[in-house]
């Protein structure tokens, strides 16, 4: 095996292993197969639901928001047995959003890797993350999603920014949206609390 003997995919970011201590094919290895089995794990699950009597005559939905809408986003775009999802503040390009979110778990890891990398640079670190993230929603959304999803777009945002969820939004091939423009987590929450009604009709009709 090329991963440390006690590597386990299933622990926190902050205890992933840094980038530095693998040349440029194993880290591509390491990263990809995280997101594949993040992505394998919520397909399984479908499997599970599917395979259940009660619901195998019924459509299957589903809601997710921010980081677990970007991972949900690969699976409805690659698994058709997902009739319907609201999909919110998603966005492409893993390199720009790792790179520059200010979501604070993820800029703890992201200082971590910039400084075991000696860089400082936010920009550079993305140009790295761009040379070893070889899996990306861009290889995978398309028209086929316009009427399966429900997009709910976040405006001025800097944890998921903006212009990658509207890149998003138009890969899917524009799908019904609503907005909200309160920030990310206050966003949200609006969506759970008080905007939920588009998004549940949505899902129901």
């Amino acid at each position: 095996s090329v991963y440390p003997e006690n590597f386990d995919f299933a622990t926190e970011p902050e205890t992933y292993p840094d980038l530095d201590i693998y040349d440029e094919n194993i880290r591509k290895n390491v990263i990809l197969i995280r997101s594949l089995i993040d992505i394998l794990q919520l397909s399984n699950e479908i499997d599970d639901i599917y395979d259940t009597p009660a619901v195998q005559d019924q459509e299957i939905g589903l809601w997710s928001m921010s980081l677990g809408a970007i991972m949900s986003s690969f699976t409805v775009a690659i698994d058709n047995r997902i009739e319907k999802a609201v999909i919110a503040a998603a966005g492409v390009d893993f390199p720009y959003l790792l790179a520059h979110t200010k979501q604070k778990r993820l800029s703890r890891v992201r200082q971590k890797q910039m400084q075991g990398l000696g860089i400082t640079s936010q920009d550079e670190f993305q140009s790295i993350l761009e040379n070893t993230l070889s899996l990306g929603i861009r290889q995978f959304a398309g028209p086929h999603m316009r009427d399966r999803v429900y997009f709910y777009q976040v405006f001025n945002e800097e944890i998921v920014h903006t212009h990658k969820q509207l890149e998003l939004w138009e890969l899917m091939g524009e799908p019904q949206f609503d907005t909200d423009d309160k920030g990310h987590v206050a966003s949200l929450i609006n969506l759970a609390l008080f905007n939920w009604r588009g998004a549940t009709n949505f899902l129901t009709r």
